[in-house]
């Protein structure tokens, strides 16, 4: 047959019964035993070996053994008389009854071995067991407590074991109810003859459902408690357990103390850990405290040990201003026409703020210009350094103030000259004999004919033949180097100063190229007879040096007089 279980959830029995759990146990039947066949016990009278002989006035002839009458005395002697022996009865085919033995039973928990009070709160009102039997009976179940001894029926109503795979057995639901908080061992007993009962069951511990310990947590312990939504709230984590550890479920409230001020929220019923959101927006500054206070299933309230809080003002701790410059120069030529003005704050908590403020500009403690400040972060203005619409030489303070929602008020200033000097134009020339300026000379042709000679005027005069070893057909290349002027590379950071070469050829037979420069920028193009410039190229990267080359090409006859070199640049006047 299948194994069937049935689970059995009897009401338990509102009686305690006091005293020690007795197991009894049934005598064994009278018999003696000879050989397969049982024999009845001997009388008193047949363990008597002698017998008194007995007088049968009207003796029945039976099958039991009789005495003869004595006779008359006579001279012969009188022999003694003997007793014969009982025959032992004959078998029979009746069987016999023999008394059935006592049932093997047997108590395992299924799944947990905690049951918590009060039985009607649906959290761990039942331990489930398992009832095991030999052969089939009906049992009754007990709890005994395994400090006192103390037993508890549990349950009462006969339950009868159903065949299963193996045995007999049941599940049984026994009732936090049955007993008071504790640890019980479960015994089954048979609830009719022969006696017995089950030994070292399981033990079920029944936890009383109050709050023994509670455990609180915070997920924030320094709050700014302006209403802006800012560091102003935190998570409560809350559970409690009972004497046996169980995790029980809570209700109750998370509390934020400042001062005599509280914000208080309750828990919604949970089992294990609840969590739940408190704002503190509102509290007074200063210290404080968080805790919780949960009740379990039964029993009163218990409160958790306190987290420290610290409830802090939304201000601006410090701030700052700095300026793009030192000077500004308004005169609106591209230099400097304008400073930048950038504010910045520390804030606490961190972050942007909300806050008051002003940011101005002040001459001799009159306010020239001014801005306002609506947040704490990094913020820039940009002043043209004009004074009423004019340039007023003269050192101008500019100062920031800002407050937070709370707290002082934070100020910082800095200073900006205002200069009515402006960017000057300046060009300066001058002419430079052509043997300083070009110095040195290289041939190509293959007969190393070709020549420069430098005459007593300090021209130059460059004969050239072929160009049998420069690939660009240049029978003689010359060259040199004029030096810039100090002014000119300072000026570099008004402007980007320029240079402007012009050859003064006093004559030409033939052809050729010139071009003036640094690194990889050149000014290139054809010599010609008389006065020619290449115009004018700007020095960036403000080099030392111009660099100044002149190439001939074959079969040609120049004289060079001199240069004119010419600087394009600003100064500030």
């Amino acid at each position: 047959m299948s194994a069937r279980r049935r689970l059995h959830a009897l009401a338990p029995a509102s009686l305690l019964v006091t005293g020690a759990l007795l197991l009894g146990s049934i005598a064994s039947p009278a018999f003696a035993v000879d050989g397969d066949e049982p024999a009845p016990v001997p009388t008193e009278q047949q363990l008597d070996p002698t017998p008194a002989p007995t007088e049968s006035p009207d003796p029945t002839p039976t099958d039991e053994p009789t005495t003869e009458p004595t006779p008359e005395p006579t001279a012969e002697p009188t022999p003694e008389p003997t007793v014969e022996p009982t025959p032992t009865p004959a078998p029979t085919d009746e069987p016999t009854e023999e008394p059935a033995s006592a049932p093997v039973l047997a108590v395992t928990t299924i799944g947990s071995s905690v049951l918590t009070l009060p039985f009607d709160d649906g959290y761990k009102d039942f331990g489930l067991v398992h009832i095991a039997s030999d052969v089939a009976t009906s049992v009754v179940v007990d709890v005994v407590d395994t400090t006192t001894s103390q037993v508890f029926p549990a349950i009462t109503q006969e339950l009868a074991l159903t065949e299963e795979t193996v045995g007999f057995g049941a599940e049984v639901a026994i009732p936090a109810s049955a007993m008071p908080a504790g640890r019980y061992l479960v015994v089954a007993r048979t609830a009719t003859e022969p006696v017995a009962a089950s030994t070292g069951g399981p033990v079920l511990t029944v936890g009383s459902g109050i709050a023994k310990t509670v455990a609180f947590s915070a997920s924030a312990k320094t709050f700014y408690p302006y209403k802006d939504g800012r560091y102003d709230s935190f998570v409560g984590s809350v559970s409690a357990k009972d004497e046996t550890g169980t995790a029980l479920p809570i209700t109750g409230s998370v509390v934020a103390l400042s001062g005599t001020t509280k914000k208080i929220v309750a828990i919604t019923k949970t089992t294990g850990t609840a969590k739940t959101t408190v704002s503190v927006a509102g509290l007074p500054l200063g210290s404080g405290s968080l805790y919780a206070s949960v009740r379990g299933p039964a029993g009163a309230a218990k409160v958790s040990s306190s987290v420290k809080a610290t409830f802090s003002s939304t201000q601006i701790t410090s701030v700052a201003v700095a300026k793009s410059l030192s000077t500004v120069y308004p005169a609106k030529d591209g230099y400097k026409d304008t400073v930048s003005i950038t504010t910045n704050a520390q804030a606490s908590p961190t972050g942007t703020l909300a806050v008051t403020g002003t940011v101005k500009v002040t001459l001799n403690g009159k306010t020239i210009t001014s801005w306002n400040l609506t947040k704490s972060s990094t913020t820039k203005f940009t002043w043209n350094g004009l004074n009423n619409k004019k340039v007023v030489p003269g050192t101008y303070t500019i100062t920031v103030s800002e407050k937070g929602p709370q707290g002082a008020t934070k100020s910082a200033s800095t200073t900006v000259k205002v200069s009515a000097k402006k960017l000057v134009t300046t060009i300066t020339s001058k002419w430079v004999t052509a043997n300083t300026v070009i110095p040195s000379y290289w041939r190509y042709d293959s007969s190393d004919s070709g020549f420069c000679e430098y005459n007593k005027f300090e021209a130059v005069r460059c004969v050239g033949y072929d160009s049998y070893y420069n690939p660009n057909g240049y029978s003689i290349i010359s060259g040199g180097s004029v030096g810039v002027p100090s002014a000119v590379r300072a000026s570099r950071v008004y402007w980007t100063p320029q240079v402007r070469i012009t050859a003064d050829i006093a004559s030409l037979q033939g052809s050729g190229e010139w071009a003036y420069g640094f690194g990889d920028s050149f000014k290139i193009g054809s010599t010609a007879k008389g006065v020619r410039s290449l115009g004018w190229l700007g020095m960036s990267g403000n080099p030392a040096e111009i660099e100044v080359q002149v190439g001939i090409n074959e079969y040609t006859d120049q004289v060079i007089n001199r240069f004119r070199v010419e600087y394009q640049y600003k100064v500030l006047k």
